[in-house]
């Protein structure tokens, strides 16, 4: 907004109750520019008129304005379209003739007043939607009812979650050594009535046996009859 030689201060508010005050000569003075420069800067910087050229931005247009001295702003822009930084990249070849209409001619282009096609009016559109509300209920009526055969298969596309269950495995290793500890605990569990008679049986048998092995034959018959047991 400064751009405008009519514009002398501008306030831009911050919050509610604060505003900041820009004023002409100070923003001048802490940029080390004319009256002439600011306006020329700000024809050539991008502005709702003409966008800058292609990586030149406000701070190298300001470098360059600074280093030119002209006796107007149309001067100046004319000299910083011949500068070596910008005329080397300025390929579209823009001469920024809208922003130097609006900023020092203090013209704008009006935009062509078209009349808008008057759209349909509301009892138009209400005559609407009762056909539409008519048509759908005769559309309802003619169509026949849906019966639902009994013999319909349901098909279950997922079957029903059932928790899995895991059975332990043991190993090996494990599984034998068990084993040998039920034994172990099985010999050192204390004998019952009939184990301890069956015992007893066979201890006898074996200490009968023992002596007739120590003793020997003392006949030739027992002998032969010793010699005939199988």
């Amino acid at each position: 907004m400064l751009g405008y030689d009519s514009v002398l201060t501008l306030w831009r508010p911050i919050s509610k109750c604060l505003v900041l005050e820009y004023k002409l000569n100070d923003v001048c003075r802490l940029l080390g520019l004319t009256r002439t420069q600011l306006t020329a800067l700000a024809v050539v910087s991008s502005n709702d008129y003409n966008r800058n050229i292609y990586s030149l931005g406000p701070a190298t247009n300001l470098s360059i304005i600074k280093s030119l001295d002209a006796p107007n702003t149309e001067a100046i822009v004319a000299a910083y379209l011949n500068h070596i930084k910008v005329s080397t990249k300025n390929t579209t070849n823009e001469d920024f003739h809208v922003s130097l209409r609006v900023f020092v001619d203090k013209k704008q282009t009006l935009v062509s007043q078209t009349s808008t096609p008057a759209g349909p009016s509301f009892n138009n559109l209400w005559d609407r939607f009762r056909d539409l509300c008519s048509r759908y209920e005769q559309l309802k009526k003619s169509r026949p009812p849906q019966r639902s055969s009994t013999n319909v298969q349901i098909v279950r596309l997922r079957s029903p979650q059932t928790p899995n269950r895991f059975k332990a495995v043991e190993s090996p290793m494990f599984i034998k050594d068990r084993q040998t500890d039920s034994q172990v605990s099985s010999l050192s569990q204390p004998a019952t009535g009939q184990q301890s008679q069956q015992f007893a049986a066979v201890t006898q048998q074996t200490q009968q046996l023992a002596l007739t092995t120590t003793q020997g034959p003392s006949s030739p018959q027992e002998e032969v009859g010793h010699s005939a047991l199988p």
